[in-house]
């Protein structure tokens, strides 16, 4: 639902204000969520057009909110499978080198992710194969995991 100053204003006849943070906030979760459907639908569907659609709304996201991790690890992902892997190596190693220096665990959890993403392509991607990049990056997953208290270790062992 929308927030109560949102509905407010539209019930008014008012056009709710863009510098609103409440309905930027609304409209950029519902954007996060339009990308993750449509890129959820383009793996069931094998659709393009799909990959296409997410790759636009995390682009959204991410041009209201320049430092949503999520957005952008979703984006990688999305570029991917649209056969864009330069693109998607390139934000998966500016989200290595931003986060490698953080301490939050929350960024801890992504950074695991983003390092198995990295693994994935340089295992499965022909244009980017290397398996000493493969091993780098999966021992850099395995010790962000070993801590038993880490975020990422319930979605790990799904990997594993």
């Amino acid at each position: 639902p929308a927030p109560a100053k949102v509905r407010g204003a539209s019930q008014l006849g008012q056009a709710p204000r863009r510098d609103n943070p409440e309905l930027t906030s609304v409209t950029l979760r519902s954007r996060l969520y339009i990308g993750i459907c449509e890129y959820d639908r383009g793996i069931r569907q094998n659709n393009p057009t799909n990959f296409a659609s997410a790759i636009a709304a995390f682009q959204d996201v991410i041009r209201e909110q320049p430092n949503n991790l999520d957005a952008r690890l979703r984006l990688a992902m999305a570029l991917r499978r649209d056969n864009r892997s330069d693109e998607d190596i390139s934000i998966l190693e500016d989200m290595r080198k931003a986060l490698g220096h953080s301490g939050e665990s929350a960024d801890k959890a992504i950074l695991a992710e983003v390092h198995l993403q990295l693994a994935d392509i340089s295992l499965k991607d022909p244009k980017h194969r290397n398996p000493m990049s493969v091993h780098f990056h999966l021992q850099q997953f395995v010790d962000l995991i070993r801590d038993p208290s880490h975020p990422a270790l319930a979605p790990a062992r799904k990997h594993l």
